[in-house]
């Protein structure tokens, strides 16, 4: 990947409505179930696993000391540039620290982009402490499965119980859906897109991510209050029964459990 691309890719989680959205979503959920959720203390240990170009790091400061993971080298480089704060290069699979370590470990949409999920969702328990959390996003559904996640590297989307499954040594402490009142109309463009063309056959150049979609202001700004609106709602610990996106928040035991 080149350079151009990492600035692209960085606009992107500054401005797009997805983006945009997605964090206040997961700040809020995270605030809800850590310490002083109102007022998150600066005592934490996080380590974010998959940094990309940096965005997610730097809101996840205010919830404390964070360290970041990123396993491209080149776009590392470039989010320390952006951020200012050091990433370590390296994968979800094969984390550099000693077991015990984190307050609180995030990966946001990053295990659908590993072969193999099990190992990276046993290297993040490793490294929490007991008593910490693990929280983790993943896109849903396999029948959503589209050009988005062909460009995007994914291995899969998860079914429902599938992400779960992962987690079934640890005491899963919340789970649920979001991107929830955009799920029809996503489902309806993504299912009149298979009708048109194949996404695995078609000549990747021609692959566009949902991302390089064009949006006016005023749709992506409505676009953006709705997952808002979502927002408001999971922090108060509601739950939707589906959505586009996924996420999980699981406990590991204590030590002498």
């Amino acid at each position: 990947m080149d350079r151009a691309y990492y600035k692209q890719y960085r606009e992107l989680e500054l401005k797009h409505w997805w983006f945009r959205g997605r964090e206040c979503i997961l700040s809020n959920i995270l605030k809800s179930h850590t310490t002083g959720s109102d007022s998150p203390t600066d005592t934490l240990k996080v380590l974010n696993v998959g940094a990309a170009t940096g965005r997610t790091s730097e809101w996840l400061s205010g919830f404390g000391d964070v360290e970041s993971i990123e396993p491209d080298e080149s776009c590392a480089r470039m989010a320390e540039e952006y951020t200012g704060m050091t990433i370590t290069v390296a994968s979800a699979e094969a984390l550099p620290y000693d077991a015990d370590q984190f307050d609180v470990v995030t990966a946001f949409d990053v295990i659908e982009h590993i072969e193999d999920d099990h190992q990276a969702v046993r290297e993040l328990f490793r490294v929490t402490r007991p008593g910490g959390i693990v929280f983790v996003t993943v896109p849903a559904f396999t029948k959503l499965w589209s050009k988005h996640d062909v460009i995007n590297h994914h291995f899969r989307r998860y079914d429902r119980g599938q992400l779960r499954q992962l987690f079934l040594q640890e005491e899963i402490i919340r789970s649920g859906y979001f991107n929830f009142f955009l799920l029809p109309p996503i489902a309806a463009a993504r299912a009149f897109s298979k009708s048109t063309q194949d996404a695995n056959q078609a000549d990747l150049d021609e692959i566009k991510s949902d991302f390089d979609r064009n949006q006016s202001k005023l749709i992506s700004g409505i676009l953006e209050k709705v997952l808002r609106f979502e927002a408001a709602i999971l922090s108060n610990k509601d739950r939707f029964p589906l959505g586009v996106s996924e996420y999980l928040i699981a406990r590991k035991g204590m030590a002498d459990s």
